[in-house]
């Protein structure tokens, strides 16, 4: 078995360009290397699996990372080329670096640890598409359901933390388009338009804001915080004629939701869109469901036990701890990477944070 170091591996994922929806050839690199170990290796379409066996087999920690990354963006911007791995001072540089295949390192090193003794059973999972729809934990989760019994499970996603706080789950994400219909026109009759789709579109957008007040008032969760609605983006696609008056425009909202917000977002917007003629919804993609987390779990525990200093707050961002949580009852976020990286150009992270990571994981899986 060639060993590797764990900046071997991470300078081997950067190279894999994977960005969503061309993750196949990052999976197959996971795979092979998992298929060095002793241990059971599972794979469907979007994810690969590592079963590692513990003493206690009723039990398990499931530990979730994804390898797909976000496009790199303008690449004139980036100082070298985002799929090289640059050590800069001790701050490691490149795309996904921080989100989070350096999370995918270190559990692949995780995975090659010949004396590592679990507690509990351990599942290292590695999954597509997590930055646009989550099928791969989704489709992960399906098979799960089917083909394993726990009396409990725990799960953790290697999202990027800086080390530094565990997110004890996050707001869960909803996106829609709003589009609202009117009359076209020419600019130099306004009084022949009754029908204005701009106007009908500025009262949708206040109705979004009232909602998104009412909720700061009376949704306040204990852990997550506040849901809010924000209208992010408005379009008429008559962007190059300033003389018409639009017959469509359209509104995307983002939603952001606590437990008890969650049931209530699509009827509130049929609420909205029925207040006026020519208003309809569309979703436009599955939600993400909010995931909430007892400080008190025995994973939070776990992990404070081993690191003490830690604070407790949620993730900002839904991730894939929405599908976890339907097979764990327990969910945190936790990971090597800078928070504050997520999606920028020259994306990095602090060199220590990587070695720091596996010898946490190492000591949460013989304790957990």
């Amino acid at each position: 078995m060639t060993e590797k170091t764990p900046m071997n591996y991470l300078e081997e994922l950067v190279g894999l360009e994977s960005v969503s929806g061309n993750e196949q050839t990052i999976l197959s690199y996971v795979h092979d290397v998992l298929a060095q170990t002793e241990h059971v290796v599972h794979k469907g379409n979007s994810w690969v699996a590592l079963q590692i066996a513990g003493q206690d087999p009723s039990e398990a920690l499931i530990i979730n990372g994804h390898v797909d990354t976000v496009p790199p963006g303008d690449s004139g911007s980036w100082q070298q080329d985002p799929y090289s791995l640059t050590d800069q001072e001790d701050t490691l540089i490149g795309l996904g670096v921080t989100d989070m295949k350096s999370g995918i390192a270190s559990m692949l090193a995780i995975a090659m640890t010949p004396q590592l003794k679990p507690n509990k059973d351990v599942w290292l999972t590695f999954v597509a598409a997590e930055e646009t729809d989550g099928i791969g934990t989704a489709e992960f989760v399906g098979w799960f359901k089917q083909n394993q019994t726990y009396k409990h499970i725990a799960a953790m996603v290697a999202e990027p933390t800086s080390l530094a706080y565990i997110g004890i789950g996050h707001r869960g994400n909803m996106a829609f388009t709003i589009t609202v219909e009117g009359q076209a026109g020419h600019g130099s009759r306004p009084h022949e338009i009754s029908d204005h789709a701009i106007f009908k579109a500025y009262e949708v957008i206040d109705a979004c804001a009232a909602i998104n007040s009412s909720w700061g008032k009376d949704f306040k969760h204990p852990h997550l915080g506040v849901p809010n609605m924000t209208t992010n983006a408005i379009s008429t696609g008559y962007d190059n004629a300033p003389n018409q008056f639009p017959a469509i425009c359209q509104i995307a909202v983002d939603v952001r939701t606590t437990p008890e917000v969650a049931p209530l977002v699509g009827g509130l917007l049929e609420e909205v869109a029925q207040a006026q003629s020519g208003v309809s919804i569309e979703e436009l993609s599955v939600p993400f469901p909010p995931v909430a987390t007892s400080p008190s779990s025995h994973i939070v525990q776990a992990l404070q036990s081993v690191l003490p200093e830690l604070e407790l707050r949620p993730f900002p961002g839904a991730t894939d701890l929405s599908f976890l949580q339907e097979i764990a009852g327990d969910c945190i976020v936790f990971g090597p990477g800078d928070e504050a990286q997520m999606h920028k150009v020259n994306e990095s992270m602090p060199k220590a944070n990587l070695e720091a990571y596996i010898r946490i994981l190492e000591k949460l899986i013989a304790s957990y």
